[in-house]
């Protein structure tokens, strides 16, 4: 999806040379394009960046103006699976994603250091979302998990059997997730206590909107 900052749409493409572009949706015309691989994730803007991975890796952070490169982070050669297609988010200057090496990375927003990272044991494509200091992601395996923002460290973590690729949804006090299995499931966010289950008969792939109760 693409990014919306005023008149400026900041849109992301795979299979295509110049594969982030900033459209002016006023005057009807590109303002600028550049070449970072290919791309098949939302890009996050944030703080005047925009911030990305691609499927080879290498996760960037470019200036918004003109699209040039601030920093860029590669993961490790060594591993056969190491394509990034989760979104990032952010939490108190950390830049959040996942990588198809099962892996959960938190970067620093301004230099592309790594703070910490986590390894679920699986490839994650879910993006991560970020709620009360408490980062929540799940993983082809079909694990759930609930890290602290702060340090990367496990909270909590639930087996849901199936694989998830959608982002998690939050009331005050409960986390949501659908799976490829066709259950939507609902937690409390602290101890990661099922509440609730419901089965459908199809694939959840989508994020829910709550509205109310």
């Amino acid at each position: 999806s693409p990014v919306i900052d005023r008149n400026i749409a900041y849109m992301t493409s795979a299979n295509e040379r110049e594969s982030v572009i900033a459209f002016d949706l006023l005057e009807g015309k590109t303002l600028w394009k550049q070449e970072y691989g290919d791309i098949e994730v939302t890009p996050l803007l944030f703080n005047e960046k925009l911030y990305f991975g691609n499927t080879a890796g290498t996760f960037f952070c470019i200036d918004k103006e003109k699209g040039e490169l601030e920093w860029k982070y590669r993961l490790q050669e060594n591993i056969q699976r190491k394509g990034i297609r989760s979104s990032a988010t952010v939490s108190d200057g950390l830049i959040i994603f996942g990588a198809e090496d099962a892996t959960i990375y938190a970067l620093d927003a301004k230099y592309g250091t790594e703070k910490w990272s986590y390894n679920t044991m699986a490839p994650i494509f879910a993006s991560p979302s970020v709620n009360n200091g408490v980062v929540f992601c799940g993983n082809t395996d079909g694990d759930f998990l609930a890290l602290n923002a702060n340090d990367g460290t496990l909270a909590w973590k639930f087996s849901a059997g199936a694989s998830i690729y959608a982002t998690a949804s939050f009331t005050d006090s409960l986390v949501l997730i659908g799976t490829t299995g066709g259950t939507l499931a609902a937690f409390n966010q602290k101890n990661g206590r099922n509440i609730w289950t419901t089965e459908f008969n199809s694939v959840i792939n989508s994020s829910a909107v709550v509205s109310g109760s």
